[in-house]
């Protein structure tokens, strides 16, 4: 039983993980237009 939750917590984190940073991030603001109009 403690395996198949570990197994289960194990996919989820490597899920979540990769799904963590989905916004390209740049060194300067004047290139993101996300933050500048998010709608």
């Amino acid at each position: 039983m403690k395996k198949g939750i570990f197994i289960l917590f194990v996919i989820v984190f490597y899920v979540l993980r990769s799904e963590a940073q989905q916004d390209p991030q740049f060194t300067q603001y004047m290139y993101s237009d996300l933050l500048i109009n998010p709608g």
